[in-house]
């Protein structure tokens, strides 16, 4: 049994029909990427596996449990960073930990931590808007990743940034990821960062969205953007969103 599965799931909204027959089990440890056409429905399913949403018929469980709202589970990365104006790098980063009353002292460790993970360390005491948009982002990995959830549910979160940092971020989350081995579900439009990143593929079509193909990346990490397989994944993949 996976640590998410979704069995013949419908979502409508007014008489909008966003997603129909959507079935997906994702498994303990595994990386999806789901791709798809702008308006399929990629974020509301993003949105109903992290219980903000619920769906109109169908099962959708986390851990063999029926979703039925928000839990400590699931993390959910946007594309803007969504950090607190107010509190420096560090100050957010320990906001999930202050929560939940961690003692200080672990606390004060596990966001030094996750500072030296991302790449941070030299700006702890900087806010957000001292800061680019990709090291935003790199606040807001370590913030969810800090929590150690068990899911972790990507919404183009390096969608608005450069194409070098963008770059550079894929590489960050990568690393990250290996480091826990979380499931990772993750929202892009951009199908190289989805062959670079993930275990599975899954292609949905456009409204109401539905999975109209999945591909199994059959390479090992790190790797080789200019490879003959990645390339040939690559294409094979956006034919299949053209066509």
């Amino acid at each position: 049994m996976g640590v998410i599965k979704i069995s013949n799931l419908y979502k409508k909204n007014k008489e909008l029909n966003v997603l129909e027959n959507i079935s997906i089990t994702v498994q303990e440890g595994e990386f999806i990427a789901i791709v798809g056409p702008s308006g399929c429905g990629k974020s509301t399913l993003l949105k109903l596996i992290a219980g903000f949403e619920k769906p109109t018929t169908g099962d959708l469980e986390v851990f063999g449990h029926s979703v039925v709202g928000p839990n400590k589970q699931c993390m959910l990365v946007f594309q803007e960073h969504t950090l607190y104006p107010w509190r420096s790098v560090a100050e957010n980063i320990a906001l999930g930990p202050e929560i939940q009353r961690w003692a200080k002292s672990k606390r004060a460790k596990k966001v030094q931590d996750m500072l030296v993970a991302v790449g941070l360390e030299d700006f702890a005491d900087y806010y957000p808007h001292q800061i680019s948009g990709g090291m935003c982002q790199r606040a807001s990995l370590a913030r969810a990743f800090i929590m150690e959830p068990n899911i972790l549910l990507l919404d183009e979160p390096f969608g608005a940034l450069d194409a070098l940092t963008r770059l550079e971020l894929q590489e960050q989350l990568l690393r990250l990821w290996e480091g826990t081995k979380r499931s990772v579900v993750l929202i892009t439009h951009d199908v190289e960062e989805a062959v670079f990143l993930a275990d599975r593929i899954l292609v949905m079509g456009s409204l109401p969205g539905r999975v109209i193909k999945e591909y199994h990346v059959d390479l090992a990490r790190v790797r080789n953007r200019s490879g003959a397989r990645f390339t040939e994944l690559k294409e094979e993949i956006l034919n299949s969103l053209i066509g």
